[in-house]
């Protein structure tokens, strides 16, 4: 029973993580506005929230073994750093930041960790 849920859940997380991509990718290459935020850490902390939920996309929804999960998190962390470099070309009014590509290491390195809880988790208390 509980292996069916997390079956479904990882099919679920594939769909998921590409609308989440797509959302990102869109947001960060979107016209920035001549507003500041309202706050220098609320960028930052949505910049880790999102990086958080594409890498646990990732790990949940496929690569099944270590070597494949941090191949696709490198990738996930060069596109990240590919987006910050498009921001940086001033074509779409943005800027780009270190402490950006910082904030999404930290969001996709916190996804490996809660990945890395919840398999052991998993493989503690379900065994076959």
């Amino acid at each position: 029973m509980i292996s069916n849920v997390f079956a479904l859940l990882g099919r679920l997380a594939r769909p998921a993580f590409w609308l989440t991509l797509i959302m990102v990718t869109v947001l960060s290459l979107w016209p920035g506005s001549a507003e500041p935020p309202t706050s220098p850490w609320s960028d930052k902390l949505n910049h880790a929230i999102a990086y958080f939920f594409l890498g646990i996309g990732l790990i949940a929804g496929w690569l099944p073994n270590v070597k494949n999960r941090l191949i696709a998190i490198a990738c996930l962390f060069g596109w990240s750093a590919v987006l910050e470099v498009i921001q940086g070309l001033s074509l779409i009014g943005r800027t780009a930041s270190g402490m950006d590509l910082v904030a999404n290491a930290a969001g996709i390195l916190l996804s490996v960790l809660v990945g890395w809880l919840f398999n052991f988790w998993y493989r503690h208390n379900f065994k076959p």
